[in-house]
């Protein structure tokens, strides 16, 4: 399978936007995780103190998201050019996924999913509970002009309708993008496609993968 490396604009493009797949998925390995699964709406909120579930501050480690979200999940694991694997958590009746690292931060990165088709790996539906930011609660509908940019936590824009804020501990990224008409052209207002807290960039540094 041939793993794309993304385009110039990476250096400024969330974690989660590190791999684009070719059509062969066949060697991606994937673990399904199941549990007993209550699949409510999820309740949650980016603060500059990090992100919480259910009012509870859940830290980057996967004991605490998967206790917090309480479903099934399944883990791709896609093979590394330098060596290793990327393992990636997916929750797919939720539209939310995680990194997994096997250096510190275990979880360098957690990703909600608005617009599936374009998140850089397949995600079974979009986020559909409620996630707010600044007080603000995030759809898939959010156009640019309609961003909560200002308030505890204060986004700048970066490349290609991105945006970004950074507190000490971790960066919280908005991706927006045209969304395809009928014949498949990209047209209209940028809307949300997804938010990622990333715990393993607040410098503004980031890796390819």
């Amino acid at each position: 399978m041939k793993l794309w490396p993304n385009q110039a604009a990476a250096v400024n493009a969330p974690i989660a936007r590190r791999f684009h797949f070719g059509p062969d998925w066949r060697r991606v390995t994937e673990q399904r995780r199941s549990r007993h699964s209550h699949t409510s709406a999820v309740e949650a909120e980016i603060t500059t103190d990090g992100l919480r579930i259910g009012g509870d501050l859940i830290p980057p480690t996967s004991q605490a998201l998967d206790a917090a979200l309480g479903a099934s999940c399944r883990e791709i694991q896609i093979p590394l050019h330098a060596g290793g694997v990327r393992r990636i958590r997916v929750f797919d009746q939720l539209g939310f996924a995680y990194y997994l690292d096997e250096t510190p931060p275990e979880v360098p990165s957690v990703l909600f999913v608005f617009f599936p088709p374009d998140a850089s790996f397949q995600v079974g539906r979009a986020f559909d509970g409620c996630l707010r930011v600044n007080d603000t609660p995030l759809t898939p509908e959010l156009t640019e002009t309609r961003l909560p940019t200002s308030g505890a936590l204060r986004f700048d824009p970066q490349f290609g309708h991105k945006w970004r804020a950074v507190t000490p501990r971790f960066s919280v990224w908005l991706s927006l993008r045209r969304r395809p008409n009928r014949i498949g052209k990209r047209a209209g207002a940028v809307r949300l496609t997804d938010v990622s807290i990333c715990y393993d960039d607040t410098h503004g540094r980031r890796g390819t993968g």
